[in-house]
């Protein structure tokens, strides 16, 4: 808005007002295209301001919301990927002296737990079974 009032300031309205709309927010925009428009038609100006700010705060009431439903996502992802790396690293640090992890040890032996429920036995507990 000082932008505007120094624009006015060193010239004509229209161009200042222009100018103003040039400002990549939709709020400016509409206060552009509101002002602009009071300017040619003087008749109805507080009227359509007053009407003009409700509107422009409910929008910043709305973008207050959303940020803040935004957030509160945002903060529930990082703690999805922080408490995951986190096992993942338990897992590899700690699981290292276990059998816990032996299953992963060669890719033979990941294709012989995943092929399905009773088809799990590794090759060290085939070869003593036969």
């Amino acid at each position: 808005m000082s932008g505007l009032a120094t624009r006015l300031a060193r010239q004509d309205p229209a161009p200042a007002v222009r100018g103003f709309a040039a400002a990549d927010d939709p709020s400016g925009d509409l206060v552009a295209s509101v002002l602009l428009l009071a300017m040619s038609r003087s008749g109805r100006t507080a009227e359509v301001l007053s009407e003009l700010a409700v509107t422009i705060r409910d929008r910043a009431s709305m973008r207050l919301r959303v940020d803040a439903e935004r957030a509160g996502q945002r903060g529930e992802a990082r703690f999805v990927v922080g408490f995951g790396a986190v096992v993942i690293r338990a897992v590899i640090v700690f699981g290292q002296s276990t059998t816990f992890l032996d299953a992963y040890d060669s890719a033979a032996d990941v294709g012989e737990v995943h092929r399905g429920p009773g088809r799990h036995l590794t090759s060290a507990a085939r070869a003593g079974a036969g």
